[in-house]
């Protein structure tokens, strides 16, 4: 390294490129990084070849630029063209199949809920002060989400529990717009891995938190007005209604592709159970809702007309749904990952290309506006493909950190992000069968305004655009300085405040609504006096321009930052991270630079780069 260090910017030049046309492998090679000329030259700090193309990053734009090492398209032979085009219509049909398995398996997994709550259950969560009162409702949604980190597995689920008519659309509401949050908590981590470096790390942790920030915005002022009027309810059912007709519930829907499969995996009574589940009369203990081909008495029947595993079962009905259910969820999440690895596999060389070109283009002249709803529909395709919302957004922190992707485009893609994972909503309402068609599709369509409600709120005039971006860059502001404050931020969000609400839920009503007032109250004043401070301080009592007549430790994290420290840095793993104080300056690409004016290539950054094998 040292070596290295000492040798000409051109040397280097010429050595990297010489060292890959002998035939080595196209790794990346930590040692290539670059030294800043006097004459204000790019620093480029390494190369790292994915697929097809080559990308190099540069510190003094924060932007990827890629090189193509591939012929241009005319420049390919009939025999390459074939076997690209080949090669990715294998891959997308790969997607097709894939698809259809996730379509299957979410029919599955409603059947299997309709058979729990043909037991009892289904009255037993109607029944739930916890899911009926709409603050601890939308806690559990939120913390069912940082559990299966999908918040688009945990709302398939809540269209197929919707369907099976064990909740009711009003009583998922609430958690539908609580599993909007959660996706920060693994975000979070991630954007640990930018401690290093002050700038990148601001910008990794804005990145990461800017969607709850987005959603906590939109549930202090959507979810008291959907309480209130249950508007979103109504616009949502007045929207089907009219799809739904007597003929409409006898149209099929993709279960007549789903059915023949399903048929494979289980078999029920469907207008027994579906009658059993809306009455919930008491029924003999040994009546299965399951098509068999034995009797109680161990009995079989030959020549069984039926096909799935459980025809010759004792277990009762609750035992298979429960092992239906696990085994479909986690179906479901594994193919939630084959879509991501299949889509990753796409999403190379000449296709990786162009969709980081148009993330970086804007629109010229006068239509330049459009340029942030052209890429929120980008977010809303690629989440379209990807069928996860968390997915997307913890592939789009690192982008962040590095400075490829801007907080204002990310912002768009995390808008078009939310409106395009309630596809999976709606894809699980079409896998229903007819007779549960309506309200599942009410459960979806609900999902769905509630998210085109807060892109109208938060997105087209610029003062409400900016009060989410500007949230989160003064979380990633306080968090780059006190680098302990990340896991503050985890543990309020996802332990402190799940309690207090859980806690004040079970309270009687008066209390808890007087306590939520008082919370907006509080909420309203603090922000309302910190604009007029910043911008029109005149209009204030003089004591109330700035925060000092308080206790400092009632506004600043200072007397905090020594004693958390000290502790939270030995947590292992993590805790290297949380010294906000850095013994040099970094310019955020690895670089070091000393007070005698050289600069040299942080070791950390040496060995980590030079362990991995592509980016």
């Amino acid at each position: 390294l040292v070596a290295l260090h000492h040798l000409p910017t051109h040397t280097l030049h010429f050595i990297y490129p010489a060292y890959h046309s002998l035939g080595a492998p196209r790794e990346p090679v930590a040692w290539y990084l670059m030294k800043v000329g006097d004459s204000g030259a790019q620093n480029v700090i390494g190369e790292a070849y994915d697929g097809g193309g080559r990308e190099k990053t540069t510190a003094a734009e924060g932007k990827v630029a890629i090189q193509a090492d591939w012929k241009d398209w005319k420049d390919l032979s009939k025999r390459e063209k074939s076997v690209f085009i080949g090669a990715l219509t294998a891959k997308c049909l790969a997607i097709i199949v894939v698809i259809f398995i996730y379509l299957c398996t979410l029919s599955t997994l409603a059947t299997a809920f309709t058979l729990l709550s043909s037991r009892g259950l289904g009255k037993y969560i109607r029944d739930s002060s916890l899911i009926r009162d709409p603050a601890s409702a939308l806690i559990i949604g939120m913390l069912i989400t940082v559990v299966l980190q999908s918040s688009t597995t945990f709302t398939n689920v809540l269209v197929s529990m919707v369907a099976a008519n064990m909740i009711t659309v009003h009583m998922a509401i609430p958690m539908m717009i609580g599993s909007e949050l959660g996706t920060s908590f693994v975000n979070g981590l991630i954007s640990l891995t930018y401690a290093g470096d002050r700038e990148s790390f601001k910008r990794a942790f804005s990145a990461a938190i800017l969607g709850d920030v987005l959603n906590i915005c939109c549930i202090l002022i959507v979810l008291p007005i959907e309480l209130t009027t249950a508007f979103i309810e109504n616009i949502s059912w007045t929207i089907v209604d009219p799809l739904i007709s007597e003929q409409g519930l006898s149209f099929k829907t993709i279960e007549i592709l789903t059915d023949p499969i399903n048929r494979f995996v289980l078999e029920v009574d469907e207008p027994g159970l579906r009658n059993a589940t809306i009455t919930d009369e008491p029924l003999p203990a040994d009546h299965s809702f399951i098509l068999k081909c034995s009797f109680p008495n161990g009995s079989r029947i030959y020549n069984c007309p039926y096909s799935h595993p459980f025809i010759h079962t004792t277990w009762s009905d609750d035992t298979v749904a429960k092992i239906v259910i696990v085994l479909s969820i986690a179906l479901l999440i594994f193919c939630l990952f084959a879509i991501v690895a299949l889509i990753n596999n796409i999403m190379r060389g000449r296709v990786k290309e162009a969709a980081q070109r148009l993330i970086e283009k804007e629109c010229p002249g006068r239509w330049k506006w459009a340029t942030g709803y052209i890429i929120m529909a980008v977010g809303l395709g690629f989440t379209l493909l990807l069928q996860s919302n968390s997915v997307f957004s913890s592939s789009l922190t690192p982008l962040a950190g590095a400075g490829v992707i801007s907080l204002k485009k990310l912002y768009a893609l995390t808008m078009g992000s939310n409106i395009g994972t309630t596809f999976s909503g709606v894809l699980a309402a079409m896998a229903a069968d007819p007779s549960r068609f309506e309200k599942a599709l009410h459960m979806a369509v609900c999902q769905v305004i509630y998210n085109i409600i807060g892109t109208l709120l938060f997105y087209p005039i610029r003062t409400m655009r900016n009060i989410p971006l500007h949230m989160a860059e003064q979380i990633g502001e306080c968090t780059a300085h006190y680098r302990w404050f990340i896991l503050l931020y985890l543990f309020v969000l996802f332990i402190l405040v799940p309690i207090t609400v859980i806690s004040l839920s079970l309270l009687p009503p008066f209390i808890t609504v007087s306590a939520f007032v008082l919370m907006y109250i509080v909420i309203g004043a603090v922000v309302a006096i910190n604009i007029l401070q910043t911008h029109h301080p005149d209009l204030l009592p003089e004591k109330l321009r700035s925060w000092e007549f308080l206790p400092v430790w009632m506004y600043s994290l200072e007397p905090y930052d020594k004693i958390l420290t000290s502790y939270l840095s030995r947590i292992p793993l993590v805790g290297k991270y949380l010294h906000h104080k850095e013994p040099h300056p970094v310019n955020g690409n690895g670089t070091t630079y000393h007070q005698n004016g050289h600069h040299q290539p942080d070791a950390g950054v040496f060995l980590r780069l030079a362990s991995q094998t592509q980016v």
